[in-house]
């Protein structure tokens, strides 16, 4: 009888350190799983907050693209409209020239008409 109650106390502790090794082998199991559920929630969390920052970024490249369009369009009308101005300007002044120049000419020959004039009054 001593070798049975030997046995069962033998088996008995086999049997809670069995308990013990299985128990410990599904909180192992349970605290991967749940690290496996945290990453996947922060991945999860992780792209969504990608996708909300690039769709952000996205509206804002637009938006300056936009402006750019727009600047260059006004850029380009001013200067069109600074080279017609020039370009009038510059057929004013050469009208003006030419101006000047016919009335030089007509001042150069009266004042060689009238120095003729004295020359030959003397």
């Amino acid at each position: 009888m001593d070798i049975d109650v030997q046995s069962a106390g033998i088996l008995g502790t086999i049997l809670v350190i069995v308990t013990i090794v299985v128990t410990w082998q599904k909180i192992v199991k349970n605290a991967k799983k749940a690290k496996e559920d945290e990453r996947a929630t922060n991945l999860a969390a992780a792209k969504e907050a990608d996708r909300l920052i690039r769709t952000q970024l996205e509206a804002k490249i637009e938006k300056l693209e936009s402006q750019l369009n727009n600047l260059e369009i006004s850029v380009t009308k001013d200067l069109i409209h600074l080279k017609d101005n020039y370009t009038s300007e510059i057929k004013n002044l050469g009208d003006k020239i030419e101006v000047l120049r016919d009335e030089l000419n007509q001042r150069h020959s009266t004042l060689i008409d009238l120095l003729s004039k004295i020359v030959v009054k003397k």
